[in-house]
């Protein structure tokens, strides 16, 4: 509305201005071109080039429209082919998100080159496939996905190793996440996901490089996540079993102390004295037979630090001087004299001394201090060991079915 107020008014202004022109002076204006002679007055020429200029506009306006018609009915049908295939696309990703397979793989497909992302309905259309069973599929897409775009070939690669981790293809995954790892050793995703396929191949030698691997990224200050330090304990925990099993397979059992050595040389330093470790290093020397070695390494262990899962299994060792294993003992019980577990471990020395006395007097102490399984089983072997009657047993009977919380047993009423 306001263009058209100001439209009128320069057009009334300019028609105001030319009447006054005419009217002050008509002009004269000859124009001769070879044997053509025009000859009018200045507004009159005037009008004729404004209409000249007007005509040329509206046929220049004319060619345009022709010439740029098919151009934007083209454009229009694209934006429209487009537009259709961003919501084939988005319907595709949410039957993807729902788990609906086929429906996903179905709209992925269709819609995925005309969409304004093709890489990512590429890479869920071929886990789609993938979920389908339909693994020549999958992988066509995958191959197209790179085709499409050669520089995202590694997070091509990537998504490939995610999907086969999905259907349970570990080694087809390893062999993916190695050639990854070569291409990129640093990145931390990739060694996460092959610290889940050693797991799962029971690959123990792999999960404990690429445990090292991924603390060095993090750096030597940072703290070590609970699950790495799980995956780290059971990997060494492996390692001495396979190592055991080995070398009683093969009836090597003297070289057991110097092979299970040479793999705990290689546990990282803060590892070396974590409980569960030191419990499976000392469990497997001890199925070698190798009872001296055990009981050096869990005696220096004890003296580091303090555990009562330890210092049973130290009372449990066979080692061939239970003498200096008693003082060693005892001398511990100086500083912990009211302890369960040392006074339990020491009464089992001492029963291996057949120092009766004293292995009761330690066997009841822990006792007293603990009511366990293992103490009243103890002090009744020992008891019958001294002893040799049955009725020493009895009362100790009667507290293991008190501890195991037995029901009831009603007796049989006689007829």
């Amino acid at each position: 509305m306001k263009r058209l107020f100001f439209v009128l008014i320069i057009g009334f202004a300019l028609a105001v201005w030319i009447a006054m022109g005419m009217h002050y002076d008509l002009g004269y204006v000859r124009i001769s071109f070879g044997h053509w002679l025009i000859e009018t007055n200045l507004w009159v020429a005037m009008l004729i080039n404004l209409a000249v200029l007007l005509l040329v506009w509206f046929i220049t306006r004319l060619v345009y429209r022709i010439v740029a018609t098919p151009l934007a009915v083209g454009s229009w049908m694209r934006n429209r082919t487009s537009q259709s295939a961003n919501t084939q696309s988005q319907r595709g990703m949410l039957a993807y998100l729902e788990g609906n397979w086929s429906e996903a793989y179905t709209l992925l497909n269709r819609s995925a080159m005309k969409s304004s992302s093709p890489l990512v309905c590429y890479l869920a259309a071929a886990h789609s496939a993938k979920e389908l069973g339909q693994n020549e599929k999958a992988e066509k897409q995958l191959k197209t996905a790179i085709e499409f775009s050669p520089k995202s070939s590694f997070a091509i690669d990537l998504a490939r190793a995610q999907i086969e981790l999905e259907q349970h293809e570990y080694e087809s995954a390893l062999a993916s996440l190695r050639r990854l790892h070569q291409e990129k050793p640093k990145h931390t995703y990739v060694l996460k996901l092959l610290r889940g396929v050693y797991y799962k191949l029971e690959d123990w030698d792999g999960l404990v490089t690429t445990l090292e691997k991924l603390q060095n990224l993090k750096g030597k200050g940072n703290e070590e996540s609970a699950r790495d330090a799980y995956f780290n304990n059971l990997a060494w925990q492996k390692l001495f079993v396979g190592k055991t099993d080995e070398l009683l397979n093969r009836n090597q059992i003297p070289k057991g102390a110097e092979e299970l050595a040479s793999i705990w040389m290689r546990v990282p330093d803060k590892l070396r004295f974590s409980e569960p470790l030191i419990a499976s290093y000392v469990g497997e020397l001890s199925r070698l037979g190798q009872f001296d070695e055990a009981e050096r390494l869990l005696r220096k262990a004890l003296n580091k630090q303090w555990c009562d899962e330890w210092v049973e299994r130290y009372g449990l060792l066979q080692a061939s001087k239970p003498a200096e294993q008693l003082i060693c003992a005892e001398n511990w019980l100086k500083e912990r004299p009211n302890n369960a577990a040392l006074l339990l471990a020491l009464g089992r020395i001492a029963s291996r001394k057949q120092l009766w006395g004293k292995a009761q007097q330690y066997f009841e102490a822990s006792h007293r201090l603990q009511r366990r399984l293992e103490t009243i089983a103890e002090v009744c072997r020992l008891e019958q060991r001294i002893d040799g009657s049955p009725t020493a047993l009895d009362a100790h009977y009667q507290e293991l079915i008190s501890l195991m919380d037995l029901p009831p047993l009603e007796l049989a009423q006689g007829k």
